[in-house]
């Protein structure tokens, strides 16, 4: 690697250290191994082409500059003992060329060592044909690069008529989509009113319920009042057989009210069938959806054979299995208590006071004690 530099117009020769060579060397029958790093001074910047010339015996050889370096030609180191000239030109449009001066000091070409074989080698081309090189390989990088151009202005152009029927495709599912949550909304909606409406009648439906039981115990009740006051009154057991009817009456009213209520209700509601516990329900249902749970569960408020809804806020508890054995049936009462007539036609009443009464030696079974008076 040699170095120089061109200060004005003056080609200086330098050494490794970058100092002036007073007596620069070269070595003969090297073949593009000699290059040589030349550094311009600030109006060489200006010039549209640099041209580097070599001159010796056999003669003149340009090379077109490169900051990086240029390789000495082959031609000028083919003989020892041969000086060889380094001038710079440098062009400025058509109208201005610079050149340095002649070199001080020629480089020096000594002889070179023992070689091994020939060394043919192709003639080094002059800057013009490496101006036309690099033009042509400029030209043919940028064809490629317009070709390339076009084919990436062809994939956008197919891109983007992809993206705008994506776009539109879009559009259209967005629109269906709105559509269907509209009418998901309205679905919802509708279900929403439905088993709000079947919840008021099924709470009329246990309200009914609730009475039904009330008159049960009621009458069953009443049913005992009367038999008690039976054997005091005839007039109580009667009021007590009217008590007794109007209590059927109410059941058999609160029936036929349930029945109407769970008629109405199966238009809203959907039987789905028996679980034994709450934790066996589903854990996906349907609004609407009714199970049979046959175990109580206290802590979710769920009597055994309770039925409950899924709503819109969770599990609703509807009304289960009514347990009624507790109470006497119209055939136990029947059998258990008199009838008004035959109160009327056996009984014998008989008007006393308390102290009377409590003086009584023996009371009579088949009598009816009406205590009267203080």
């Amino acid at each position: 690697m040699h170095y120089a530099k061109v200060e004005g117009r003056r080609y200086i020769p330098l050494n490794a250290s970058q100092r002036r060579d007073s007596a620069p060397e070269l070595v003969a029958e090297n073949i593009n191994s000699e290059t040589l790093v030349i550094s311009l001074s600030d109006e060489w910047t200006e010039c549209d082409a640099v041209a580097v010339i070599f001159a010796a015996i056999g003669g003149s050889y340009s090379v077109a500059y490169d900051a990086e370096g240029v390789t000495i030609p082959h031609e000028v180191l083919e003989t020892g003992d041969n000086p060889v000239y380094v001038s710079v030109c440098g062009y400025v449009g058509e109208t201005v060329r610079l050149v340095t001066a002649q070199m001080e000091t020629p480089y020096t070409v000594l002889r070179n060592g023992e070689l091994l074989g020939d060394t043919p080698t192709e003639t080094t081309p002059d800057a013009l044909e490496q101006a036309y090189t690099e033009a042509m390989a400029g030209a043919t990088a940028a064809n490629t690069a317009a070709d390339r151009a076009e084919e990436e202005a062809s994939n956008a152009q197919y891109a983007a008529a992809t993206a705008n029927r994506a776009a539109a495709t879009a559009t259209t599912a967005a629109t269906s989509a709105d559509d269907a949550a509209l009418g998901a909304r309205t679905a919802a909606t509708a279900a929403d009113n439905a088993a709000s409406a079947a919840t008021a009648k099924i709470a009329e439906m246990e309200t009914s319920i609730t009475a039904a039981q009330q008159a049960a115990e009621a009458s069953a009740q009443s049913s005992s009042d009367s038999a008690d006051a039976a054997s005091a009154s005839s007039t109580y057991a009667e009021a007590s057989a009217q008590a007794s009817q109007t209590a059927v009456s109410t059941a058999n009213q609160a029936s036929a009210d349930a029945a109407e209520a769970l008629a109405k209700a199966s238009r809203a509601y959907k039987p789905m069938g028996t679980v034994q516990t709450y934790a066996d329900l589903p854990s996906n249902p349907e609004i609407g959806d009714v199970y049979d749970v046959v175990q109580a569960d206290p802590t979710h408020g769920i009597k055994a054979g309770d039925n409950i809804v899924w709503t819109s806020g969770g599990w609703d508890v509807l009304s289960g299995i009514v347990d009624l054995t507790a109470y006497s049936t119209t055939a136990q009462i029947a059998d258990t208590y008199a009838t008004k007539a035959s109160v009327a036609d056996n009984a014998k009443v008989v008007a006393l006071t308390q102290a009377e009464y409590d003086a009584l030696a023996t009371k009579d079974t088949d009598t009816i004690y009406l205590i009267v008076g203080a």
